[in-house]
């Protein structure tokens, strides 16, 4: 019996040595996946706050555009 229960004990320690392998592997992936997506968020981010300030900022420079173009018609 003391035989069995050391094999018992080598195969359970074996089979949890590779699970815990295999999750540090699938984790280190992830991170990796985080990372990139991180990245790509950034991207995304920068470009909306690029959109929104040249919409926000676009009312009143076509107000001035349509204004400077009435005193130049009125000039002419």
């Amino acid at each position: 019996m003391a035989h069995e229960t050391e094999v018992l004990w080598i195969v359970s320690l074996g089979t949890g040595t590779a699970v815990l392998g295999v999750v540090v592997l699938l984790l280190g992936l992830l991170r990796e996946s985080v990372r990139s997506l991180r990245d790509l968020v950034s991207a995304v981010w920068s470009s909306a706050v690029s959109v929104f300030v040249h919409t926000v900022t676009a009312g009143p420079q076509l107000d001035r555009a349509a204004l400077t173009l009435r005193a130049m018609r009125v000039d002419q």
